[in-house]
């Protein structure tokens, strides 16, 4: 079976630390300049010209950013062995390039006419580039994007794209060696894996016997990190009724587009590849505003009862869950995971372990991203 182009997504380095350390490793990682942080990573010689046109506001601390491109989209390269996607972006005015993952597919990003199903937005058929950036006042770029929306939009800006977290996997496996997908989300690391898995939802056709999997760990939101005055804003509608943007569970970073993956990932019939959805809330009773303790689950389990939820973090059965007992499937099983260093190192590691680590034979299957 023909691979499509191949679709990469940022690996970044990661950072051992002390406990004799005064200023941690990590620390001194977070205080260089995106592109001091990741020298030694692949990038695309070319830059592109985008123009700011949308920003809607998922929750208190992140944002939603689409760019029109103004280079021609068929300069965009996505194909072969250079299609990376997390963007070096060059504001004017601000002296180092800011680095944001890039949360749509190399699709959304192509001038065709179609309707996207991990956004369901009416202007799909436009093509665009999308980034999450999170609320970071010592950020300059991130701040940057944390304006009042109407002192950024229109604004060009310069873009160049990068990394090698690949999708399809880099060890050679073909389209049908692949069995299983398993991802794993902690927190902003949803954002490279709700790329991957709108990408795959794009092109589920070439995974004919592939299920997926998806284990997402978050909190909900807290209203008490809102920066002032900026308003929450939703870009896209949800299907379910306005009465669930206001709740606490529509904050969660992407849910609202898992929701609509989950309900088109069957469409047509024509596919046998399932898609399992986990979401582990680590702050499920949470305190309201009134002081009074909200239940999350219900609100969760309303929005979409597909989607199995748990009040505690992600663990090791959980995981030998996801990969199962039949010895051809996880064969074939490759794993993704993106969050926060000390999760990633323990879940890599576990993940390792059940499948076997194979990478002394370029059999590696088990493929990770650290955010800090």
């Amino acid at each position: 079976m023909a691979r499509p182009r191949l679709y990469r997504l940022r690996y970044l380095s990661y950072l051992y630390t002390t406990p004799r350390s005064y200023t941690t490793m990590l620390e001194v990682q977070k205080s260089k300049p995106h592109e001091l942080r990741t020298a030694g990573q692949p990038r695309q010689s070319s830059f592109y010209q985008l123009k700011v046109y949308h920003i809607s506001q998922i929750n208190p601390t992140i944002r939603l950013v689409r760019f029109n491109i103004i280079s021609s989209c068929d300069s965009l390269d996505w194909s072969g062995g250079n299609s990376e996607s997390w963007l070096d972006v060059h504001i004017p005015n601000i002296k180092h390039a800011g680095g944001f993952t890039i949360t749509s597919t190399p699709q959304d990003a192509s001038p065709q006419p179609t309707t996207n199903a991990a956004t369901d937005d009416s202007n799909s058929s436009l093509p665009y580039l999308e980034l999450a950036v999170q609320f970071s006042p010592t950020n300059p770029a991130a701040k940057w994007f944390w304006q009042p929306v109407e002192l950024i939009l229109n604004t060009p800006v310069k873009v160049r794209v990068g990394g090698n977290f690949v999708w399809p996997p880099p060890n050679g496996m073909s389209f049908d060696e692949i069995k299983k997908i398993v991802l794993v989300a902690g927190g902003v690391g949803i954002n490279p894996l709700i790329s991957m898995i709108s990408y795959i939802h794009q092109t589920r056709s070439s995974l004919p016997s592939s299920m997926v999997h998806l284990l997402y760990s978050t909190k909900v939101p807290s209203q008490s990190k809102s920066p002032p005055t900026i308003p929450i804003d939703r870009m896209i509608p949800s299907k379910a009724g306005n009465n669930v943007l206001t709740s606490p569970a529509f904050q969660i970073l992407f849910l609202d587009r898992l929701q609509r993956i989950l309900r088109n990932w069957d469409e047509g019939g024509e596919n046998n590849n399932p898609l399992d959805i986990q979401l582990f809330i680590t702050n499920m009773s949470s305190e309201s505003g009134d002081g009074c303790t909200t239940n999350l689950r219900s609100d969760i389990s309303d929005l979409d009862n597909r989607i199995t939820t748990f009040d505690r973090r992600i663990g090791v059965e959980d995981l030998r869950r996801a990969i199962g007992e039949n010895e051809e499937i996880r064969n074939g099983t490759v794993c993704y995971i993106c969050g926060p260093p000390s999760m990633t190192d323990s879940i890599a590691k576990e993940l390792q372990n059940i499948l076997g680590d194979r990478k002394s034979e370029g059999k590696e299957r088990v493929f990770f991203e650290k955010w800090w």
